[in-house]
């Protein structure tokens, strides 16, 4: 005598809205991350320490604090710092290209930020 077992399963999908803003936040870390990456592992490294030591700010949490970010990179770098703003902008630009800024003065990372969070809402 052959016993045979059948098992059926349901496959449950479970789909999660996605937040624009944890989005944003997603690609302006990711973007901060691979310009510091172009400094190399160990100055990466470096300057998230730093931030986590001084600031008490985690790398996942960089997007939503670009002041005290900057502040770190131009304390690190002097006024080459804002060279590495720059790279952050571009990156975002190319990862969000969909975004157009128009600087009114003088063009930082946090302005940017801010016009781009003032846009997405």
């Amino acid at each position: 005598m052959e016993t045979r077992q059948s098992f059926s399963y349901e496959i449950a999908t479970l789909t999660i809205k996605s937040d624009p803003a944890s989005k944003r936040e997603q690609s302006i870390n990711e973007a901060i991350n691979d310009v510091l990456l172009s400094l190399g592992t160990g100055c990466r490294k470096a300057i998230y320490d730093f931030l986590e030591e001084e600031y008490d700010l985690k790398p996942r949490d960089i997007a939503g604090h670009p002041t005290e970010f900057c502040q770190v990179i131009e304390r690190i770098f002097g006024r080459a710092g804002s060279l590495i703003e720059i790279g952050i902008i571009e990156e975002l630009h190319r990862r969000i290209p969909q975004f157009i800024f128009h600087a009114s003065g003088e063009l930082s990372l946090p302005a940017y930020l801010d016009a781009m969070s003032r846009s997405n809402r």
